[in-house]
């Protein structure tokens, strides 16, 4: 069917008078919005530039329509801004990961606590997902500024992951021998441990909970709480459920100091109760 006189295209942007097709008020609203004279093919819009509205265009831009780039306001994060969320949300899922990996297979455990491992990965996957638009960066890959700016980011991280790891290790205070009035326990730093009742064998620590091998049970382990104050160490069994049994607590001197005077200078832990 051929257009008649007065015909309006079908996206409304063109109407056909006598000397052709012009611009309607709709395409000139459009082009005061901040609209872009585009001349490309129809359906070749490149993936980076933003979305394209094709004036007049229909079944093969009959009309010899314009293209016109139109801003998406809906879209105004930066590649720099999302390419940043990505490497800090990356960063605290491998830390989850190396935190999960470390408990799993060498009992180390960075964190403390059991579940630091899905709440990494439970923020990192949000940060994936946000569109922060503060920094308005450039690409990574085109921008020696964002390159710096994420080398620095990455190299701070790393730092704070290895004092994070440093200061999770077994206090090296534990090396040595221990007394009281009743025992006497030999920490070795090959892992022996060495008690006067001989109950345990091996010994290993993570930051505040220390594990005795059974000697008669290689497959077993005894954990407690322990923390050192003033060269006393302070022991607290964990039940079954890793509950502080507080009341079982007893407390060591580290050899060659007496031990009244420095129960005295210690600060004895909130969960020693007994």
């Amino acid at each position: 069917m051929e257009p008649k006189l007065g015909d309006v295209s079908d996206d409304g942007y063109w109407v056909l008078t006598e000397t052709g097709w012009q611009a309607t008020e709709k395409q000139s609203q459009a082009l005061e919005k901040g609209a872009v004279p585009h001349n490309g093919e129809i359906g070749n819009t490149d993936v980076n530039n933003p979305p394209m509205v094709t004036l007049g265009a229909i079944e093969g831009n009959l009309y010899g329509a314009t293209e016109f780039i139109v801003s998406d306001e809906s879209s105004t994060v930066s590649e720099g801004d999302k390419q940043l969320m990505m490497l800090i949300g990356g960063l605290i899922i491998l830390f989850g990961l190396l935190d999960f990996i470390s408990y799993w297979l060498f009992d180390f455990d960075i964190t403390g606590v059991w579940w630091s491992a899905i709440l990494c990965g439970l923020i990192g996957s949000a940060l994936l997902k946000i569109e922060l638009t503060s920094f308005n960066l450039e690409s990574v890959y085109s921008s020696t500024k964002t390159q710096s700016i994420f080398a620095g980011i990455a190299g701070f991280s790393l730092l704070m992951v290895f004092l994070v790891i440093i200061l999770s290790m077994p206090d090296g205070e534990l090396v040595g021998k221990w007394t009281n009035d009743v025992d006497t326990l030999v920490l070795d730093e090959d892992g022996t441990a060495t008690e006067s009742s001989g109950s345990f064998s091996e010994w290993r620590a993570d930051s505040n909970t220390i594990m005795f091998t059974d000697a008669s049970d290689p497959d077993y382990e005894f954990w407690f709480e322990y923390e050192i104050s003033n060269n006393v160490l302070f022991l607290a069994p964990l039940d079954e459920n890793d509950n502080i049994m507080g009341e079982n607590c007893v407390a060591y001197v580290k050899d060659g100091h007496n031990f009244d005077s420095s129960l005295d200078g210690a600060t004895i832990p909130k969960w020693c109760t007994g």
